[in-house]
């Protein structure tokens, strides 16, 4: 954050949500739920890149900050997140997790999304103020029905 600031580049903070994922737990067992974290972990940690930051805040939910990148191109990171984790079939293990699989039953697969939230750095941000920004924008997402991304309205920016 230090540095987009001396440089004044942009920064963008992503956070992450399993959709669901209490209610999945519960009807699927805890060791279901940890292997959808660690999967959906894991694919955003391959879609993101080597610039990029990644950390868990609690079990079903993420932040990445994104430096050097401008709200569109957040937008277009999110996005790309979003489609593969929804794209991805999931083989449910209730013995030992959930892992990311091909030729699977269909009685056994699962398909996951998640919702986001964008924040851009303003002057006056710290990583707090950004997460609470970003944490918002996911609320409006969840609240449009989820599985989607929403950037938050700041300054000039008003895209969705």
């Amino acid at each position: 954050m230090l540095r987009c600031i001396r440089s004044k580049s942009p920064l963008c903070m992503l956070v992450v949500d399993i959709d669901h994922f209490k209610d999945f737990s519960i009807a699927k067992g805890h060791h279901a739920g940890d292997g959808v974290v660690k999967a959906v972990a894991q694919m955003i940690a391959k879609k993101l890149r080597t610039q990029d930051l990644l950390a868990c805040l609690v079990i079903d939910r993420f932040a990445a900050l994104l430096p050097d990148t401008p709200p569109d191109v957040a937008f277009k990171i999110a996005e790309r997140l979003r489609e593969a984790v929804e794209n991805a079939l999931l083989h449910l293990d209730t013995n030992n997790g959930s892992h990311v699989a091909g030729n699977i039953p269909a009685a056994q697969d699962k398909r996951i999304t998640i919702s986001i939230g964008i924040a851009t750095m303003q002057p006056e941000d710290s990583l707090d103020s950004m997460l609470a920004t970003a944490e918002k924008a996911l609320g409006q997402s969840k609240e449009a029905g989820r599985n989607q991304v929403k950037i938050a309205a700041t300054g000039s920016l008003l895209q969705d």
